[in-house]
């Protein structure tokens, strides 16, 4: 029996869980429960002036907005071994959707559950694995749903609750890898992420993911690990990122332990990130990564 926990520090120094498993069977038959965050982000403007046309350099006041957006998944996983090489797997569960936006004094916050379903297959020939897997969310539905109104200059400030219509959808997520043990103490992987955005909205388009690997085994007790990988905005390339990740992998008995970091300012391209007022600094991603696997 395995339990793996995995932890996650962003650039705005929060701490939560991001992967956490436990899995129980044999060669031929697996069976585990998984809860992972699927997406978190929280972002706030700077303060924007405001302005009159008879005060254009400023009436002393200033508005931010902000909006907090977060996914987590809980589902059920089943593993079966056709044989030694080849293995294939099911994920089904469900999301849940929180998001609350704020401008001012107004906000709105909305969640909401979503159907989650994966499948995939595996094949290990010698030194080289293969993989492949399709991942699908419904839309979110059974809102719950508040808007608080605070009309500045426009109305005196009200507490009134009204309804809105909110709408959200995760892409069909199409995945294909490959690794290969070029030397006992050397192996590469390769994997392209297909994010299918066509369904969701217009302004929303199909993007290619790429990440690469590379685990150097330095002795029994520990590995090497040095990474790439693109997180591209299938909206408007405002927040196109691309990482570079290195880290450590230590292995005792019973437990093997993980840590890293990872920093998106060696390869990604300057862009000032659209939430930034008056804009000066480029879009920056820097995240802390542990984790923890437990076989007992």
């Amino acid at each position: 029996m395995k339990a793996r926990y995995f932890d996650l520090m962003d650039y705005d120094d929060i701490f939560y869980p991001s992967f956490f498993s436990v899995a129980y069977g044999d060669e031929r038959m697996n069976y585990g429960f998984s809860y992972f965050r699927q997406f978190s982000q929280y972002i706030q403007s700077d303060p924007i002036p405001m302005t009159t046309v008879d005060q254009p350099e400023g009436t002393g006041e200033f508005l931010q907005f902000s909006t907090d957006v977060d996914i987590q998944s809980y589902a059920g996983t089943a593993q079966y071994a056709l044989s030694n090489k080849i293995g294939i797997g099911m994920t089904v569960g469900g999301n849940y959707l929180t998001n609350r936006d704020e401008l001012g004094r107004n906000y709105v916050t909305v969640s909401g559950w979503s159907f989650l379903a994966i499948t995939g297959v595996h094949a290990k020939f010698d030194e080289l694995t293969v993989g492949a897997s399709v991942r699908y969310s419904s839309p979110f539905s059974s809102w719950n749903e508040e808007t608080k109104l605070k009309l500045i200059r426009v109305l005196e400030p009200t507490g009134e609750i009204i309804t809105t219509k909110y709408f959200a959808r995760l892409p069909i997520v199409y995945q294909v890898g490959i690794s290969y043990q070029i030397q006992p103490s050397f192996r590469i992987s390769v994997s392209d992420e297909i994010q299918d955005w066509s369904f969701v909205g217009l302004q929303y388009k199909e993007i290619s993911n790429i990440h690469i690997g590379i685990t150097a085994t330095v002795s029994e007790y520990l590995d090497l690990l040095l990474g790439y990988s693109e997180q591209f905005d299938a909206q408007n390339g405002v927040t196109d990122l691309k990482f570079f990740t290195a880290g450590i992998t230590v292995h005792a008995e019973l437990i093997t332990f993980t840590a890293g970091v990872s920093d998106s300012k060696m390869f990604s391209k300057t862009k000032v990130p659209w939430y930034s007022y008056p804009p000066k600094e480029p879009f920056r991603q820097f995240i802390l990564l542990s984790g923890l696997t437990y076989s007992f």
